[in-house]
């Protein structure tokens, strides 16, 4: 059977087209006691087991599809293996600063190229952003979704500084599998859009007002080291929304 050739929302050209993941699959947990999922934040649409991600036939072509594929793999190398490559975070006394748990507050990043890890962030987004998909439906990012498709075909760096981001890492290994759809929300008036992967919770601003002062000093940027949060998922509103659903999803299926 041949394969029908469709037009690319990325790059507007011709050619076949692969079922590209919204997330890179290697971000979803390889653990076969624990299935995949993909998280819906809002809307009608229940969350759902999935043992390949969340997949889009009708996103973009297979070129595109190969040239995200260089973002998704540095991304995963260094997101996949964190602790490898986190540094605390120390006080003037060169103590790390912790949390009241005893873990550290906040890591820098090393040997993660700055450049590849925002523009993966910025493509996971617009891969939401422009698909149909009912999972990921409550991220729409008007203007931002070709602003967004530009940087990541320019590589930007001026352009790129304009949508910092914040990076937080999940300090349960048991909760760093899985996808949350991508979803906007508000911090202190600034509109964000957020969505986890592979451990990582990540706060993309997508608003012309300037990054909240609280959250300032937490920027990422391409041009400077990365800089990563600690934080626990099941702490926050967002968490205690997906673990409501989850236990719902598996009231249901659990014994399937």
């Amino acid at each position: 059977m041949s394969r029908e050739m469709k037009l690319c929302q990325f790059c507007k050209q011709l050619g076949f087209h692969p079922k590209a993941h919204i997330a890179p699959r290697s971000m979803y947990l390889q653990d076969d006691d624990i299935p995949f999922k993909a998280f819906k934040l809002s809307g009608e649409v229940r969350p759902k087991r999935s043992r390949t991600g969340v997949y889009d036939p009708n996103l973009w072509c297979e070129r595109c599809e190969q040239d995200s594929a260089e973002l998704d793999d540095h991304a995963a190398k260094y997101l996949l293996n964190a602790t490898e490559y986190l540094d605390p975070i120390c006080d003037h006394l060169g103590w790390p600063l912790l949390r009241t748990d005893g873990h550290s507050v906040a890591w820098t990043m090393r040997e993660v190229d700055t450049l590849k890890l925002h523009l993966f962030v910025l493509s996971v987004l617009w891969r939401a952003s422009a698909s149909i998909r009912p999972e990921v439906a409550s991220c729409r990012l008007g203007p931002y979704q070709n602003k967004i498709k530009e940087i990541i075909r320019t590589r930007d760096h001026l352009k790129l500084q304009e949508i910092p981001y914040l990076l937080r890492y999940e300090l349960d290994p048991d909760m760093r599998g899985g996808f949350t759809s991508p979803s906007r929300t508000r911090i202190d008036g600034v509109v964000f859009a957020t969505f986890l992967t592979g451990g990582f919770s990540f706060l993309v601003k997508v608003s012309q007002r300037a990054m909240p002062r609280s959250l300032s000093l937490m920027a990422n940027s391409p041009t400077e080291p990365v800089k990563v949060l600690s934080y626990r998922l099941l702490e926050t509103e967002e968490g205690r929304y997906i673990a409501k659903g989850a236990k719902a999803v598996f009231r249901k299926f659990g014994s399937q």
